[in-house]
């Protein structure tokens, strides 16, 4: 499991991998500035919009195989998915905060999810969404509004400090749990966008 940071502003797109750690209280075990200087990262579109897109072009899907094969042993015998999303976003928000102390100037990130954080810090357990219908005399749908974490609301403070705001765009048909992960977003002063499919998604549009 890792981190790509894509420097664009070459010749050719080139990256530079960092490994997130499996445990929850986990962080980097390096700096993303010292992996890259960000001004080497935020590259002007203008000049550089050939090379952003044959970076995008050179991501692939993790497949499903990829993600079974590749997942980690966690607590009590659960399989951890490949879905670092939460220790990525606490590095990249500290990464966009570095370079002018604490405030970056209307930073705007735009993060997208195919299912829930299952690995690293801020993964989210999605078994709760079945074990609440097993319960007995409660309602399920009430039962999982609460957050099961405050990493993404305490994550929130952490971007708003950097002078960052998060938009959210989670495409997939399994439960994600948004009731932890909207926080992230809405106070940031970003938005939360949710697409069961990409099929007559208005993902282009909203963005």
């Amino acid at each position: 499991h890792k981190l790509g940071l894509y420097d664009v502003q070459g010749p050719i797109p080139v990256v530079k991998n960092v490994f997130v750690p499996p445990d929850a209280e986990g962080t980097l075990s390096i700096e993303l500035e010292d992996v890259m200087p960000l001004l080497q990262f935020l590259a002007p579109v203008d000049t550089c919009k050939d090379r952003i897109a044959s970076a995008l072009e050179s991501l692939r899907p993790t497949t499903s195989w990829e993600r079974t094969t590749g997942s980690g042993q966690g607590m009590e015998g659960v399989l951890l998915g490949g879905r670092g999303f939460g220790v990525a976003m606490e590095a990249l928000c500290s990464y966009l905060g570095y370079e002018y102390g604490n405030t970056f100037a209307l930073a705007r990130i735009f993060a997208f999810l195919s299912g829930p954080p299952d690995y690293g810090a801020g993964q989210l357990d999605t078994r709760r969404y079945g074990e609440q219908y097993a319960s007995k005399g409660e309602d399920a749908d009430r039962a999982l509004l609460p957050e099961q974490t405050p990493f993404y609301k305490d994550l929130a403070a952490v971007a708003v400090q950097a002078g960052v705001c998060v938009d959210i765009f989670a495409v997939t048909n399994e439960y994600t749990d948004l009731a932890s992960l909207k926080f992230l977003s809405i106070e940031s002063g970003g938005s939360l966008f949710f697409y069961t499919s990409t099929e007559d998604s208005t993902l282009p549009q909203d963005m």
